[in-house]
């Protein structure tokens, strides 16, 4: 690993762009994917669930939310998780990108 990087174990994702690992709760850069209860809720969530098996990802820390959770970059097999769900449409139609 890098400077920076730091490793996350036990994730699990609790939407399209947030898990909960051993470490705290992570949310994904570079993407906003739709709340629960709308549409494309359920999708986001199956796909960061595909994107991240084995529950350890590669994270590189930006800063916290106001929840107090990390937003950084997300890694998962070589693959920047979030820039890439953002480019595969996951994200809402117009919206934040953290």
């Amino acid at each position: 690993m890098q400077p920076g990087q730091q490793r996350f174990t036990d994730c699990r994702a609790v939407d399209g762009d947030t898990l909960a690992c051993r470490q705290g709760r992570v949310r994904l850069r570079g993407v906003d994917t739709p709340e629960r209860g709308e549409s494309g809720y359920r999708a986001a969530q199956q796909e960061l669930r595909r994107r991240t098996p084995g529950g350890t990802v590669t994270v590189v820390p930006h800063h916290r939310d106001r929840h107090g959770r990390i937003v950084g970059d997300v890694y998962s097999r070589g693959q920047n998780v979030g820039r890439s769900m953002n480019a595969d449409g996951y994200s809402k139609p117009r919206g934040a990108r953290r």
